[in-house]
């Protein structure tokens, strides 16, 4: 999700806001890819062409904050929880703000949708039943883990699951982890969804609007 994805410098660069890296090596995953797709929106939002006034350098998700340390890359993109890590480290900072910060004081909406479960049609049509079980335990166990994520990172097995080894970084992890496990749109989720898709579409990410998108699954 992008509620914490962000672009990173190296700790001592002298890059402060997205608009300080026109021109620059910019690390990106290319697209289809959430976290892509939101630098190009946010950009966007802000009067720049990311694939015009960056030099995007399409790049593994693991190898991104390595090329930056190394010079190759003055920003790149980064994503939780390896962002957390990365962070605890010293040698990096976050360029400007999460994309979801900047795309909630640009636009006036709550979240930034991307990302979720997807299934068959013919799946959510012949099985619904089991589709709204199978959610309603995945809402249940995120909302227990983020009661207290502080206590399921310490523990040994979310440690090997996450690769988080320092207390540093589950202190880091356990502050910016909470605003990534989102699953309530609230009242105007359909609204703000339309207007993301929108901005998809001038984007270029999507050719066109998808009109009858949603079909809410719920009991």
């Amino acid at each position: 999700m992008q509620q914490q994805t962000c672009l990173i410098a190296r700790a001592d660069a002298p890059y402060k806001r997205m608009e300080d890296l026109i021109g620059k090596n910019v690390g990106w995953y290319g697209l289809p890819s959430e976290a892509s797709a939101g630098l190009l929106m946010v950009a966007q939002l802000k009067g720049i062409d990311a694939e015009k006034k960056f030099r995007l350098r399409k790049v593994a998700a693991p190898l991104a904050a390595a090329l930056v340390e190394k010079g190759d890359l003055e920003a790149g993109l980064a994503i939780e929880v390896n962002l957390s890590k990365l962070l605890a480290t010293g040698k990096f900072k976050v360029v400007g703000n999460p994309f979801l910060k900047d795309w909630q004081e640009m636009t006036g909406n709550t979240l930034m949708q991307v990302g979720g479960i997807g299934a068959r049609e013919d799946t959510i049509r012949n099985a619904r039943s089991a589709i709204i079980s199978f959610l309603k335990a995945r809402d249940e166990a995120f909302e227990i883990f983020t009661k207290d994520i502080k206590g399921y990172l310490q523990k040994d097995w979310m440690k090997k699951v996450l690769g988080l080894t320092t207390d540093r970084e589950i202190e880091i992890a356990a502050e910016r982890l909470p605003g990534t496990f989102v699953w309530k749109w609230g009242p105007k989720g359909e609204q703000e969804m339309e207007f993301y898709l929108k901005q998809a579409v001038k984007a270029g990410i999507i050719r066109q609007f998808p009109d009858g998108f949603l079909n809410p699954i719920s009991a």
